[in-house]
């Protein structure tokens, strides 16, 4: 056994992040409401986590330890490992993605690809020319020059996600319920620890804690999405107004959608038809919109959309391309009614007004569309 490493200590400290992880798993812990694929995205890193704090103890107890046997577990627990290690950056990052609602590039994606597949790589080759790691025929581990660079790749892949977020939040567009240095400060003490002090075993802990600390930001996000659609609710308005950088104007460009003769589809095709229709005109503008703003559901069949530019040309642009996209849902979806919308438009400052009597102003912007007569109270927006 190498002398070097207080098993006692490892196995608390897995036993510690498994527990952790096995409550989450055991509690659905990872389920959001609304966002199927984050669910599915934290219950694999949860997954990955749980598998780290169960084989990091067991290569760490068979290192140096004689036979055949523990020779195995140190070699393909070693490896696995560090296949499990690819996995949670890439996850990461997506998660980021979904948050600031923002489509992933094809670039970025064969980017991450590319870096994946070069760590895949290093261990492929080290399975013949040990240039990552080594196990000596007295069973003991040790590194080998290319850990640091595989080590460099997994930090690029989550800094990768930290520059997303940042980038967002500088344009208003990532809230405040995920700090960012919730997930990537345990992380980085639990690789900066193990990776200078080979014998210490902090790293999957340390990515337990900030699963859970982008667990706790998800489901605290919960409170602004609205459970049916997914997209934002009214509280989330009040967010905005709050989370204002000082230097903030509070200048937007919104838009209120009313779905016509919503009531009627309820009462004639029912309610479940009613709610596959406002979840399929969420899909509709979600998509549309992106992270050039944010999409709310304001009451039954009312939206609003708020806007980051100010530009008359962005906001027509949303305009035209939210009828195209109702145009070509009415001519695909094959139902026996049309969706048909009212939209309402202008530009406002958050500042200046209660989110009650902005919203008033608006519904009365678009119920002048609705009707078809010119709005007398348009300007006081």
């Amino acid at each position: 056994m190498n002398e070097s490493i207080n098993l006692t200590a490892i196995y608390m400290t897995n036993l510690i992040g498994g527990l952790m992880m096995l409550m989450l798993l055991i509690c659905r812990g990872w389920k959001i409401h609304t966002r199927r694929l984050t669910s599915i995205i934290l219950q694999v890193m949860i997954i990955t986590v749980l598998l780290g704090c169960i084989m990091d103890p067991l290569v760490f107890y068979a290192d140096g330890r004689e036979g055949w046997g523990n020779y195995f577990i140190v070699y393909a627990g070693n490896s696995l490992l560090y296949l499990l290690n690819i996995i949670i950056g890439p996850c990461f990052v997506t998660i980021v993605y979904k948050y600031i609602n923002e489509r992933i590039s094809k670039l970025h994606i064969n980017l991450i690809y590319i870096l994946c597949a070069m760590e895949a790589v290093l261990l492929l080759v080290n399975l013949f020319v040990p240039i990552v790691f080594d196990v000596s025929d007295d069973n003991v581990y040790s590194r080998h020059f290319f850990f640091w660079i595989y080590l460099a790749m997994e930090v690029a892949l989550l800094f990768d996600g930290v520059i997303i977020f940042i980038k967002a939040r500088r344009h208003g567009r990532a809230r405040k319920y995920i700090p960012m240095w919730l997930f990537i400060v345990p992380i980085a003490i639990g690789s900066l620890v193990q990776g200078l002090s080979y014998g210490v075993s902090l790293i999957w802990p340390c990515v337990g804690i900030s699963v859970c600390g982008l667990v706790i930001g998800l489901k605290s996000e919960g409170i602004v999405l609205d459970r049916l659609t997914g997209l934002y609710n009214r509280y989330y308005f009040e967010n905005v107004k709050s989370s204002l950088r000082k230097n903030h104007s509070g200048d937007f460009s919104g838009m209120m959608l009313d779905i016509n003769e919503f009531k009627k589809i309820n009462d004639k095709y029912g309610h479940a038809e009613g709610d596959a229709l406002l979840k399929t005109f969420a899909d509709i503008l979600t998509d549309i919109v992106r992270s050039s703003g944010a999409v709310m559901r304001i009451t039954a069949d009312r939206f609003f959309i708020l806007l980051d530019s100010l530009s008359e040309e962005a906001l027509s642009n949303c305009k035209f391309a939210i009828l195209n996209a109702i145009d070509a849902y009415n001519r695909t979806a094959g139902k026996p009614y049309k969706l048909s919308v009212s939209i309402g438009t202008n530009n406002f400052n958050i500042k200046e007004f209660e989110v009650n009597d902005l919203l008033d102003s608006f519904e009365k912007v678009m119920t002048a569309v609705k009707y078809g007569y010119e709005s007398p109270v348009e300007e006081q927006i």
